[in-house]
């Protein structure tokens, strides 16, 4: 027994040295393979921000001269936060805002500055913000969610089903 062994020892060593030298190739190849994949993702993501910062920079350039002499306004009346806390310059450029759209000769509400429901959606509409209109919307399109999500599924199955048969 020790003899089969002492002399089939060294076909394996050279066998086991094959894969060894294999397993070091195919490492390698991937290393490379990973880092060219990452450099080229990482390539594609700053041009991707670039893009978002350039559509970005020019959103903030569109402003109508409406908005630019509201923003002006708002900055005058001791800028966001102390309109965001007082219903009473909220009322003062909401007014403004009614006035300018008569003159230009779009309707805007109903021209009375004082009118309550229109000062309280302004007033909800201003304290709402971004996470308020996201929860509403997902709550809107959680049904077309769930359907598409139902057709993937379906799809999925539909797929694996192929692909058992064709084995």
């Amino acid at each position: 027994m020790f003899i089969a062994k002492i002399i089939s020892s060294s076909i394996w060593e050279s066998h086991l040295a094959d894969f060894f030298t294999r397993f070091n190739d195919c490492r390698r190849e991937f290393e490379l393979a990973l880092a060219i994949h990452t450099a080229h993702a990482t390539d594609d993501i700053k041009e991707m921000m670039l893009q978002e910062k350039a559509v970005f920079l020019m959103l903030q350039n569109l402003m109508s001269p409406e908005e630019a002499e509201m923003k002006e306004r708002i900055k005058q009346k001791g800028g966001q936060e102390r309109v965001l806390g007082s219903k009473k310059v909220l009322k003062e450029l909401l007014g403004v805002e009614v006035r300018t759209a008569a003159k230009s000769g779009l309707s805007r509400g109903t021209g009375k500055t004082s009118d309550k429901n229109e000062i309280e959606d302004l007033w909800e509409d201003v304290h709402s913000g971004p996470l308020c209109d996201i929860q509403e919307n997902m709550q809107t399109f959680a049904g077309k969610f769930d359907i598409l999500q139902q057709q993937i599924d379906k799809d999925n199955q539909e797929m694996v089903c192929l692909l058992n048969q064709m084995k």
